[in-house]
């Protein structure tokens, strides 16, 4: 997928990038809901949609994904986007400004870990770096979109751990810059919900 948005960035001309994954349908309005921050916020870089589970009622597990879902997004970022440092902008459906894309995309399409290359959580890669750069992330709750969950418990734990691996060692990175001077706006309550999350984990 990484490869994939690096290609699709490098052929466009559009200002504005979005990221939509092949399982997620947006509401009819999301669109235009989504662009708006960007639009009228220069500093603004990223801005991430309210996902929900489409295919929710299929069996308990995908209820309890839901249940997840609503707590990642309507709780966490949400908090998170009041002081417009929302640490990840879910890849499923979201808009980036270009010109924030193009001070890091060359870095994070090579981007690696304890020397490996990553190929997992590019959406969290992508926000910290434009976070890094100065610019603000925001949660917009009125771009909804519906994306369809694994069924299986193997499938979910497959998905989680990879979503838990990307979170580890994106907050490893971002601990290393939330005071640097680059970043505008309020810098402690990102911090201090930066460090509680990381104590809850």
């Amino acid at each position: 997928k990484r490869q994939a948005i690096y290609h699709a960035y490098r052929i466009s001309r559009s200002p504005i990038l979005i990221t939509v994954d092949s399982d997620t349908k947006p509401a009819p309005s999301a669109l235009k809901e989504l662009v708006t921050p960007l639009i009228l916020n220069p500093r603004m870089g990223a801005v991430t949609s309210r996902i929900r589970v489409w295919n929710k009622k299929t069996n308990i597990l995908t209820r309890m994904l839901h249940a997840h879902f609503a707590m990642a997004f309507d709780f966490t970022r949400a908090i998170q986007s009041t002081f417009h440092c929302v640490f990840c902008v879910a890849g499923a459906f979201s808009a980036y400004r270009r010109s924030a894309m193009e001070q890091i995309v060359d870095r994070w399409i090579r981007q690696k870990f304890l020397n490996i290359t990553c190929t997992y959580g590019e959406d969290r890669s992508l926000t910290n770096m434009i976070l890094r750069e100065g610019y603000q992330s925001f949660f917009q709750r009125t771009a909804v979109a519906y994306t369809m969950v694994p069924i299986r418990l193997l499938q979910i734990l497959k998905m989680l751990t990879r979503w838990a691996r990307s979170n580890i060692r994106e907050s490893i990175i971002f601990s290393k810059f939330m005071f640097h001077r680059r970043r505008r706006g309020n810098i402690l309550l990102p911090a201090f919900e930066f460090i509680t999350t990381v104590i809850m984990v």
